[in-house]
């Protein structure tokens, strides 16, 4: 099926490259995650691969489909991020906050499963750690989480913050995984310009 990008989103993401250069992410007051985007390739999952994409060698999807993808500048990710839920191999882990410096973790407390987030942070090495990718859901039947980010990344209005992995997006991480936290009323903001908040994009 094929979920349109809502508008808003349409306009700043669905170019080429990107052309802002922060995204601020905030859950709570007080907290917040800035990333330099600027430059970057954007990667919209909308349920249709175009022959474009084919030849472009981005040929691939999800199901289900329904988001915005991009991966940072490297070592740019700075501030706060306070997810709702996340899962580890089918293990939930609610409240998870984290601190980013310099584009990696520097602090990490969940609370519900927390000794399963720490242990993947200290054993999966520095890349691991590293900030790596930044989307927003955009699918209109996907409202609430389920505790698996396959699906939880595409709820809409909401946005995922990852660690990890991102070659698949364009990225220069190559860690052994790819782990996406949920933030679900995120307020984002691209050079000041809020785009997206309480789950309406703007």
């Amino acid at each position: 099926h094929d979920y349109p990008t809502p508008p808003a989103v349409r306009h700043e993401f669905d170019q080429p490259h990107f052309a802002g250069t922060i995204v601020a992410v905030c859950s709570i007051p007080g907290a917040g995650d800035h990333v330099c985007v600027e430059g970057r390739e954007v990667f919209v999952d909308d349920g249709v691969i175009s022959e474009w994409e084919v030849e472009h060698g981005r040929g691939w999807g999800q199901l289900p489909a329904g988001k915005v993808m991009v991966a940072p500048v490297p070592a740019s990710a700075e501030g706060v991020v306070v997810s709702e839920v996340t899962d580890y191999f089918g293990v939930r882990i609610e409240g998870a906050r984290i601190e980013f410096r310099d584009g990696e973790v520097r602090a990490a407390a969940a609370e519900l499963n927390d000794d399963l987030l720490q242990l993947v942070l200290s054993s999966g090495g520095d890349a691991v750690r590293r900030f790596s990718g930044f989307d927003i859901g955009t699918n209109p039947q996907i409202l609430d989480p389920v505790g698996y980010a396959v699906w939880d990344s595409k709820c809409y209005g909401s946005a995922t913050l990852s660690i990890g992995n991102n070659r698949l997006i364009g990225g220069e991480s190559d860690a052994s995984l790819s782990w996406g936290f949920l933030v679900m009323r995120p307020t984002v903001e691209l050079d000041g310009e809020t785009i997206l908040s309480d789950r309406e994009f703007l």
